[in-house]
């Protein structure tokens, strides 16, 4: 079909480039099984196209005509998102918004938004920043009246300093910006100037203050929060950082711009700054505060904060350049400061050089977050069951922590619960299973007889992101798998069933290939990673198509597996890693399923296959 791949191809970009043309519909048309679906894929990841088109859906209909699926499948091509909603019009609202921003972009057919672009420009040529920022902010408004709104507000004509200017002209930009953004960026003040903060660090503080509480189901929030903070990075008032691209940071002027919206409710401060600022009768109204500390943190440096008996965020930074990876925080100082403030809704201890919980914790009956992230605990105390508000509790890089309080499993708030690179803690308490509203818990390991099992995991139905299932050799029912029901755990994207890497379960492997068969995860899955599995056979849910967003696929250390899945089937998948499968004698055309297969492949490896003789 090449020649009739180079005539829909000049049919594509002549559309593209004509953009008064009216919308076509390019139909292929022939008898089944010549490869009509291959062709339009690869039409579809051809580069030519790609650059020529910015937004690009891709849908398979089936026999069963659905509206709605057909929608959501359109939404979530185009925005990157999942969508649960079940409401037609809603979401073919929301299809509309997503186009309209990207129906057409060039000043050409928008000559009077371009006459007052350049007016606005002029007006606030002093400062590049307050250009980019009010950029981002016109970027997808094509209405003339919101254009003129800005062109014409009276803030232009206060006589101001070059300084007070530009905050000015920010302070503009923040007045047009949607509501829910309004609080998630004055929110931003809480850290300090050049501060590097991660997107869901931010978000998940967002949660917790009650930001997103207008949804209807918690499964939504972790979504509409990291949205509403990638739509603040496009209007420039996040911007990444150049170093680490996980990172982000406010501009000093529009840390200023927060400063001055949350008025004397936020305190940033350093320690020594503290000591001076003991007798400032401000401390009282203080509602939210971040303290940057160096090596050594006593009660004397901490006094100050007594003060502020309303205090609801506790944030103790330590910057590396300071000295020291950690900074050492003595139990009396610690003590002295819980105990004074009964109002924290929000502690975050990271890096601190502590090496155990106090107690007196559990007395903070307000508490919704708790961050302990990169400390040298062991363990936390029991009283933590009666923080029955809690959402958050981040553990991560705790590598000496060897155990969970069994109270964790009573607290039926909790939302979050971020145990990554905790490499000693290898046993999770019995009852997991009660925390119904979970939507993070990054790690699952199975336990054995009295331990965790896997079918503890059939009511976290909200879990989104990633989940690791370790210990998987430890499963004795395989029908333990099928009350897991990964299958309905639809937020998933990222998934990674272990076995254990000693190989004790290569001796039962029809146990295991029943138990990676009943395994089966939700089709929205975007990479999987399936490790030291035991197993002959790959499961038949491999072999088909409906995994057809998976876009990374690693099968690693199944020594007994001897066939592959029809893995060329796979549309979108771009990585391709195949390890240590030493049963596999031959990879035949069954492994490509088609004639066309892989058709956005761009990685591929083969290691340590070494029964491969083909």
């Amino acid at each position: 079909m090449v020649k009739e791949e180079v005539e829909i191809l000049k049919l594509l970009i002549g559309e593209a480039e004509n953009s008064d043309a009216t919308l076509s519909i390019i139909p292929i048309v022939r008898m089944g099984g010549v490869g009509k679906m291959a062709l339009a894929q690869q039409l579809y990841n051809d580069a030519n196209v790609s650059s020529c088109f910015e937004r690009r859906a891709w849908v398979c209909v089936s026999d069963v005509f659905d509206v709605l699926n057909i929608t959501k499948t359109i939404l979530r091509s185009i925005t990157e998102l999942s969508c649960k909603d079940k409401d037609l019009n809603y979401l073919q609202v929301k299809l509309k918004d997503s186009l309209s921003v990207k129906k057409a972009t060039n000043f050409e057919r928008h000559i009077d938004l371009e006459t007052i672009g350049k007016k606005i420009a002029e007006k606030c040529k002093v400062s590049p920043l307050a250009v980019k920022v009010l950029g981002g902010l016109l970027h997808n408004k094509w209405d003339l009246d919101e254009w003129e709104a800005i062109l014409n507000n009276r803030m232009w004509d206060i006589p101001t300093g070059k300084n007070d200017g530009v905050l000015l002209f920010l302070n503009l930009s923040y007045v047009h910006l949607p509501s829910y953004l309004k609080r998630c960026f004055a929110y931003c003040v809480v850290f300090p100037k050049d501060y590097k903060i991660e997107r869901d660090e931010l978000v998940l503080l967002w949660i917790v203050e009650g930001f997103l509480d207008g949804q209807k189901r918690k499964e939504n929030n972790l979504r509409l929060g990291r949205n509403y903070f990638d739509e603040l990075v496009s209007k420039s008032f996040l911007q990444q950082s150049s170093v680490i691209a996980s990172k982000f940071s406010m501009h000093g002027f529009l840390n200023d711009l927060a400063k001055s919206i949350a008025g004397g409710t936020c305190l940033n401060s350093g320690e020594s700054q503290l000591v001076r600022n003991e007798d400032d009768a401000s401390l009282v109204k203080t509602h939210y505060a971040s303290f940057i500390l160096s090596w050594s943190v006593t009660s004397k440096c901490l006094r100050a904060s007594y003060r502020m008996k309303v205090l609801r965020n506790l944030i103790l930074l330590h910057i590396e350049s300071s000295g020291g990876s950690k900074f050492n925080i003595s139990n009396k100082a610690l003590y002295d400061l819980l105990i004074e403030l009964n109002y924290l809704r929000v502690v975050s201890l990271c890096h601190c050089d502590i090496i155990e919980v106090l107690n007196c914790v559990g007395d903070l009956k307000h508490l919704q977050y708790l961050n302990f992230s990169y400390i040298d605990i062991k363990r936390l105390p029991n009283s933590i069951v009666a923080l029955c508000k809690l959402q958050a509790l981040i553990l991560r890089g705790c590598q000496k922590l060897f155990m969970l309080s069994l109270g964790i499993t009573k607290l039926v708030s909790l939302q979050f619960h971020d145990i990554r690179d905790t490499h000693s803690l290898n046993k999770m308490p019995l009852g997991i299973g009660n925390l119904k509203n979970l939507i993070v818990l990054p790690n699952f390991d199975v336990g054995i007889k009295k331990g965790l099992q896997l079918k503890e995991s059939k009511n976290l139905s909200y879990l989104q992101g990633e989940l690791v299932i370790s210990e998987l050799q430890k499963v004795q029912e395989a029908r333990d798998a099928v009350d897991a029901n990964l299958f309905g755990k639809q937020g998933l994207s990222n998934m990674f069933l272990h076995w254990g890497e000693d190989f004790g379960n290569l001796w039962n492997d029809k146990h295991e290939a029943q138990v990676l068969h009943y395994l089966r995860p939700c089709t929205d899955l975007e990479n999987l990673t399936i490790s030291y599995y035991g197993g002959a056979i790959f499961p038949s849910w491999l072999d088909g198509p409906s995994y057809c967003k998976l876009v990374s696929l690693c099968l690693r250390g199944c020594p007994n597996v001897i066939s592959l899945p029809q893995l060329g089937k796979l549309p979108l998948l771009k990585k391709l890693c195949l390890n240590g499968l030493h049963a596999v004698r031959m990879i035949g055309s069954e492994f490509y399923g088609g004639k066309r297969p892989f058709s956005s492949l761009t990685t591929l490896k083969f290691e340590e296959m070494l029964g491969w003789n083909d």
